[in-house]
């Protein structure tokens, strides 16, 4: 068991090492591995196209996963991006779409102008680090945690990042919540939900990955500097 100093102390630098490899990725490694994971996200989770999901605004060479969204929102879905009101509180999420009116939010991360608040069934969230127990390293501001530990009924959450961010163990604490499931280029690793195996609870579609061509609207987030 490690001290909670120690265990402080090892998830910055932790979290330092991971920034650095993953900018250390090329712009091309990035596009593959982004690439990878919306086929992967498209052929195991079918269902989004019908339903409210929480996506994310790329940042720090995060993959771009907003293209993805805009093809669901063309067949139908509702996706929403995550705004932070208050640092100490959980997040909303409102309602977006390309053509919609943006503005700097919480570290300068663009979020939609107009507060349009939606409950996801759904939530991509991004993976800075993650373990095989389904644990997440964030960034340390604990927004996700504390949203996931309130929000009822509580949202299916997919992690996504790069497989070279895997880790032993993130020595998670009591606050800790584990994904659902978690992908990267590597491929789907299906976790829990609610106690109970998700393949078995709900029968997910099997869609057709569409064309790159159809899945536009987007260039590729700039290479974090």
């Amino acid at each position: 068991m490690i001290d909670s100093s120690r265990l402080n102390n090892w998830r910055k630098e932790t979290r330092r090492q991971l920034i650095a490899r993953r900018r250390g990725l090329t712009i091309e490694q990035r596009r593959t591995a982004t690439r990878r994971i919306a086929r992967l996200i498209h052929s195991h989770f079918g269902i989004l196209s019908r339903l409210c999901t929480a996506w994310y605004w790329p940042y720090g060479g995060e993959p771009d996963l907003r293209y993805l969204a805009r093809y669901y929102r063309l067949m139908g879905a509702l996706p929403t991006l995550p705004v932070v009101i208050d640092k100490d509180s959980p997040v909303e999420f409102w309602l977006w779409h390309p053509s919609i009116a943006m503005t700097a939010g919480f570290a300068g991360i663009p979020v939609p102008a107009e507060r349009v608040p939606l409950k996801p069934s759904v939530l991509i969230v991004p993976l800075l680090g993650f373990d095989a127990q389904g644990y997440r390293l964030g960034y340390g501001s604990g927004f996700y945690d504390r949203t996931l530990s309130v929000v009822r009924p509580t949202p299916f959450t997919i992690g996504v990042g790069y497989e070279s961010c895997r880790l032993p163990s993130i020595y998670p604490l009591p606050h800790d919540i584990p994904m659902d499931a978690i992908v990267t280029e590597s491929g789907v690793r299906w976790l829990r939900y609610r106690g109970r195996p998700y393949r078995k609870r709900l029968k997910l579609p099997v869609s057709r990955a569409p064309a790159d061509n159809r899945m536009t609207g987007h260039q590729a987030a700039p290479a974090a500097e």
